[in-house]
């Protein structure tokens, strides 16, 4: 049996090489990969899927991100994708769909969190949705003959949304 000294071994000198040969391989996925999702952000962005492409530019920026372009478009595609939800809410808003723009003005506000504009347009439809809500109530109250109730369900509604007409003339009819 032949003598080798320390580091010699045959098997040693594999063990070598293959650890480096992962590390290699390692390397290369973990940069590829970066750009893979990169790519794929690109041809996202390029087909109008926002959404889509921001998820993958978050993806190659953080697989990379010594990467300054990849957190560059990620920030850049976030913020045309929170202006367009803000666009889009505005006219659900528009057409009175409340739960719709108040998706679109949330989802807004996730892609970007300085969009003030879309957090105060989040926080109206949320308060038309409930002053909404507390007209309903009031409605079923009146008709259980609750007129009490049905009054104090209109005045939380007005609470919500002081121009809510519905509410002031119910609490008018009832109050007579």
């Amino acid at each position: 049996e032949q003598v080798y000294e320390q580091g010699e071994h045959p098997m040693h000198k594999l063990r070598t090489f293959f650890i480096l040969l992962l590390a290699i391989q390692f390397c290369i996925t973990g940069c590829s990969g970066g750009r893979s999702a990169f790519s794929k952000a690109q041809k996202l962005e390029a087909e109008g899927r926002l959404d889509e492409a921001v998820v993958k530019y978050a993806e190659a920026a953080s697989e990379s991100p010594d990467e300054g372009e990849y957190r560059m478009r990620f920030l850049n595609v976030s913020e045309r994708a929170a202006r367009l939800h803000m666009e889009k809410g505005e006219q659900f808003l528009d057409k009175e769909d409340l739960d719709e723009a108040l998706r679109e003005y949330q989802a807004a506000v996730a892609l970007n969190p300085s969009l003030d504009r879309a957090r105060q347009a989040s926080e109206q439809v949320l308060r038309l949705r409930n002053s909404i809500v507390y007209v309903k109530e009031g409605e079923e109250l009146e008709k259980n003959r609750k007129t009490r109730e049905a009054i104090q369900a209109y005045q939380k509604a007005l609470e919500f949304n002081p121009d809510n007409e519905k509410a002031s003339e119910a609490i008018e009819k009832l109050q007579k």
